[in-house]
C-alpha cells in the first residue's frame, strides 16, 4: 500500500505542474480578457421582416407583424414617431424601440 500512494502523489503533482504550464503557456500567447464586447445594431422598420423586428425591446409576433401590415397599408416610415399609426403601439413603446431603429432606406414620396 505505500507503494502506490508515492505513485497517486507524482501522478497529481504531474497533473498540478501541466496545468500550471498550459496556464502560463496561455496567458503569454492570448491577449488578457477585456470582458464582453456587445455591438449594437440597428433596424430598418421600412426594410425590416417580421423575425427581424421582434428582436425590438416590446416587440412579439403580433405587433412585428402589425408593423408590416402598417407598412404596406401606409407606406414607409420616416422617423420613430410614424410608428405611433401602428395598432398597439404607443409613445412609451416607441421610445423603448427608438434606439435600435435606423432609418436608412430612402423614404419614397407619396403616390411614386
Amino acid at each position: 500500500m505505500s507503494a502506490r500512494r508515492p505513485s497517486r502523489l507524482l501522478v497529481a503533482w504531474g497533473l498540478l505542474v501541466f496545468g500550471l504550464a498550459v496556464r502560463s503557456f496561455a496567458g503569454g500567447v492570448l491577449p488578457p480578457a477585456a470582458g464582453a464586447w456587445v455591438e449594437s445594431i440597428t433596424i430598418d422598420p421600412n426594410l425590416a421582416s417580421v423575425a427581424e423586428l421582434q428582436v425590438l425591446p416590446g416587440v412579439g409576433p403580433e405587433r412585428a407583424a402589425a408593423i408590416v401590415l402598417e407598412r404596406i397599408r401606409g407606406g414607409p416610415f420616416g422617423d420613430p414617431a410614424d410608428l405611433l399609426r401602428v395598432r398597439g403601439l404607443g409613445p412609451s413603446s416607441v421610445a423603448a424601440m427608438a434606439p435600435f431603429l435606423s432609418f436608412v432606406a430612402p423614404v419614397p414620396a407619396p403616390g411614386r
